[in-house]
């Protein structure tokens, strides 16, 4: 009788667990929009489950770039219920039929509960779910996507200020792999600016300004964040430098100083920021470059500094330690678009060591 209550039991509870346990740490959602023969409003809104919001506009949006927001965790919650509820983890990989032409893609990504789930729609395809549909326009209402792609038809009025911001858009292969690639560098891009944050609070809290406000500044780059930015402005005041100073020992705080008619502003170069998380010193250096004083990143150390760009925007960057070349990636910028910079992060515990992405100066 015992083992038989038991057996019930044990059912009940299998019944009533989910396949996954809600980690908010683990939720992303993300909703990309293609274009369309018109002016349909191009761009990708990215959910985490501490309810931060990361948005990149493209084209006929009224704001184009990156921004980031934060909203209630618990509507992310919410939002991670309904998407189980909806099915969208049974849903097919694709509902790619053309029954019309020239309509806005779309393509889903879901990691939560354990599982990960890519789904892309184009509109045309009539034997598409209607859920599928409904859970796009979920996703946009409570991202608050609206706040940054309302009134596209002002577009080519923008500002110079956010034509400038607009970052190069790099093509991602539309493939699970490719992907999961991308996400992965989004959730390394806002681990990296959470910890420089958490660093400049610390340093803020002891006094150092100087020292807070360059890790703040940092962190810009690898995340975007209007409001940090003013928050930063009247620190960087009373700290009483500029932001780009950051080891004048080496000489490179000359060379990034942000003001007009800059070396580091003239065609062909940027200023890159290199962060070094590993415990050893490492020297990161362009093709070409000699390994000096200015290209050594010591252990925990961000290194800012001006490299130049190739005929086509690129510039390869290598990861050298003992004469030993450990790593290296190649970043593919524009000289035009001075608010794209590189971005690299090195750590002898990533699977490639090195990594380069965009951020925004």
């Amino acid at each position: 009788m015992f083992r038989r209550i038991a057996l019930i039991a044990l059912i009940l509870v299998s019944l009533t667990v989910p396949c996954g346990a809600y980690d908010p740490q683990s939720v992303v959602i993300r909703l990309e929009r293609g274009p369309c023969y018109g002016s349909c409003p191009v761009y990708g809104v990215t959910l985490y489950g501490d309810g931060t919001v990361r948005y990149d506009g493209k084209d006929h949006v009224r704001v184009r770039g990156s921004h980031t927001a934060v909203i209630d965790p618990d509507a992310v919650r919410s939002l991670v219920e309904e998407i189980e509820r909806s099915g969208f983890f049974s849903l097919n990989d694709a509902y790619a039929q053309v029954g019309i032409t020239d309509a806005p893609s779309a393509l889903v990504y879901v990691a939560a509960v354990g599982r990960k789930k890519q789904v892309s729609h184009y509109p045309g395809d009539f034997k598409a779910p209607k859920a599928l549909e409904t859970l796009e326009n979920r996703i946009d209402e409570v991202s608050g996507a609206s706040r940054w792609t309302a009134a596209a038809a002002g577009t080519p009025g923008l500002s110079a200020v956010d034509e400038r911001a607009a970052p190069v858009v790099v093509a991602v292969p539309d493939s699970v792999i490719g992907r999961e690639t991308e996400m992965q560098k989004i959730v390394l891009r806002r681990s990296v600016a959470t910890s420089l944050r958490g660093e400049a609070y610390a340093l803020q809290q002891k006094g150092q300004l100087r020292d807070a406000v360059i890790r703040y500044r940092q962190s810009l780059v690898w995340w975007p964040d209007a409001g940090l930015e003013s928050y930063v402005v009247p620190l960087e005041r009373k700290a009483g430098f500029t932001s780009s100073q950051y080891r004048p020992e080496t000489g490179q705080a000359a060379a990034v100083q942000a003001t007009p008619g800059n070396a580091a502003k003239k065609a062909g170069n940027v200023v890159a920021t290199i962060r070094n998380r590993s415990t050893l010193d490492v020297t990161i250096l362009t093709r070409g470059e000699s390994a000096d004083a200015g290209t050594l990143v010591r252990a925990g150390e961000i290194l800012i500094r001006p490299v130049q760009l190739g005929p086509n925007g690129e510039v390869t960057f290598l990861a050298v330690r003992d004469s030993q070349t450990l790593a290296s990636k190649t970043w593919q910028g524009n000289a035009a678009a001075e608010s794209v910079v590189p971005a690299l992060l090195y750590d002898d515990n990533l699977p490639d060591r090195l990594v380069v992405m965009t951020g925004l100066r």
